[in-house]
């Protein structure tokens, strides 16, 4: 569950990915049905190949995937994602004041 104590700082890093998504978009170098809470997602994943306890794999092989997210975010031949990206309210920890679930 999230912590509400960090609700501040999730709200800032969503409204940084959002401005960082929004410059590329105006750009025309990013497809247009990416939300900021999506880029979020996507660097943990590219990060989490860090943590994986695989004898002799890479420490850059992080630079490949991250390699796939990029080219995934450009409009070019861009297909309709589904679901929906989450929304920002359950990022930044409102429903873990309320007790809901996402």
């Amino acid at each position: 569950m999230a912590s509400a104590g960090l609700a501040p700082r999730r709200a800032r890093t969503l409204e940084l990915c959002g401005q960082l998504l929004r410059r590329g978009q105006r750009a025309g170098v990013v497809r247009e049905d990416i939300a900021g809470q999506d880029l979020i997602f996507l660097a943990a994943a590219a990060g989490s190949l860090g943590g994986i306890p695989f004898p002799g794999l890479r420490q850059d092989l992080w630079k490949r995937y991250l390699g796939v997210i990029l080219d995934g975010l450009r409009p070019e031949g861009a297909t309709r994602l589904k679901p929906a990206a989450p929304s920002r309210r359950l990022i930044e920890g409102a429903d873990a004041d309320s007790g809901e679930s996402p």
